[in-house]
């Protein structure tokens, strides 16, 4: 994007009736995403409901302990 803003107003040189379509999209694309997304801090669902699942040591975390 900046490319193109710097070959238009720096070197008044002429780009593509395309790239400004491409813009016009990717504006469009980004506040649709931002608009239509869910709650990202929302918790995975657990197994089974249970929410006091047993913690297991790996190999690697026995050895500080």
């Amino acid at each position: 994007m900046w490319a193109v803003a710097i070959r238009v107003f720096i070197y008044h040189q002429k780009v593509d009736w395309l790239y400004f379509v491409s813009f016009l999209f990717v504006g469009i694309g980004l506040v649709v995403y931002s608009k239509t997304e869910k709650y990202s801090n929302e918790l995975p669902k657990l197994e089974n409901d249970d929410n006091n699942q047993p913690y297991q040591l790996l190999p690697g975390e026995a050895v500080g302990v």
